[in-house]
């Protein structure tokens, strides 16, 4: 029931190609192209047999400050050069679920794509972020994208909501399994199995007996 797929992308992914708007299909092409978006967000295949749309890297982007300092994955690791870094999440179902970024910080997708566009050049717009030394100014910031181009990658994000979630009933808690989803069992051979632990330990040499 998670993993239904059945968003508007996957059957535009699927030869459907009126499944998308032109608004959207436009979008499709910035998020792919000039975006870069999906170079975290991956519209690939490569776990999975459908698009995950995340790498599930994790990245300092900058996000404004909250009440208290989160220092995200270098919290765990103690590394510097990874304090306020957070996971890419997946786009998939994104239109329902604001407020946006790790804190909740920007409050609509439109907000979210203006930021990534033009995050350094109003920098006072959104505030100061936690760990400015850490953050990732190569992939996003000064995007350069028009207002035509953050409307239609607006527009593309409700193309990745699933219809099986819309459809849910008031008080239903999840969505009903649509037709055709493969058990979990069908998707395991998908991931690896955990490699045994090794022991790199390298035996010592014997030492040469004297002549």
């Amino acid at each position: 029931m998670f993993r239904p797929f059945d968003a508007p992308i996957d059957d535009f992914w699927a030869g459907n190609r009126k499944a998308l708007t032109v608004s959207q299909q436009r979008g499709l092409d910035v998020f792919e192209t000039s975006g870069a978006c999906s170079k975290c967000h991956l519209v690939g295949v490569s776990v999975w047999p459908n698009a995950l749309l995340s790498d599930f890297g994790y990245d300092n982007i900058g996000a404004p400050g909250g009440s208290t300092k989160d220092p995200g994955l270098g919290g765990e690791t103690g590394l510097k050069d990874e304090l306020g870094q957070f996971r890419v999440p997946t786009l998939r179902n994104v239109a329902l679920t604001a407020p946006y970024l790790h804190n909740g910080s920007i409050k609509t997708l439109r907000e979210v794509i203006e930021f990534y566009n033009k995050k350094d050049l109003e920098k006072d717009r959104w505030g100061a972020t936690d760990y400015p030394e850490t953050v990732n100014h190569e992939d996003l910031g000064d995007l350069k994208l028009s207002d035509q181009e953050v409307d239609d990658l607006v527009a593309l994000m409700d193309a990745f909501t699933d219809r099986s979630v819309l459809t849910m009933k008031k008080g239903q808690r999840f969505p009903e399994v649509p037709e055709g989803v493969p058990s979990r069992e069908e998707r395991k051979a998908f991931f690896m199995e955990p490699l045994p632990r090794v022991d790199v330990t390298m035996p010592r040499r014997p030492k040469k007996r004297a002549e």
